[in-house]
């Protein structure tokens, strides 16, 4: 329990310390960007080399592909979705806040929470 609260807190510090270097330093939209990428590029290698491949020990290739896929199109959907619905003009290139209704925000959260909160169960039922 100790060490699960311990990388929990280690997580959440590295939030916190990227906030601040982002508040002091000021980064240039180029640099945002490439760390945007960066960060995509290694939560779709975990989902690849990790998820996936836990997923391949139960079920057929054909399962797990299907599954990713319409994941995938959900996702999409769903942003698409939100964006059309005021998501996308909540702030604009600069960060200002701009006009636009709040709960697209929360339906974001949403989209990308159950399924994260989804895998962290199982992972922590089949680890205890």
């Amino acid at each position: 329990m100790a060490a699960a609260f311990g990388w929990g807190a280690l997580g959440a510090a590295a939030l916190l310390v990227g906030a601040l270097v982002a508040y002091q330093l000021a980064p240039s939209r180029t640099v945002i960007a490439v760390v945007m990428a960066l960060g995509t590029g290694l939560l779709i290698g975990s989902v690849a080399f990790e998820l996936i491949d836990e997923a391949l020990k139960t079920r057929t290739v054909a399962w797990v592909a299907l599954s990713v896929l319409v994941g995938a199109a959900v996702f999409t959907v769903g942003d698409w979705l939100l964006t059309r619905h005021g998501g996308g003009d909540r702030k604009d290139p600069e960060g200002a806040q701009a006009e636009g209704s709040p709960l697209p925000i929360v339906l974001g959260s949403v989209l990308d929470g159950i399924p994260e909160s989804f895998v962290l169960g199982l992972t922590a039922s089949r680890a205890g």
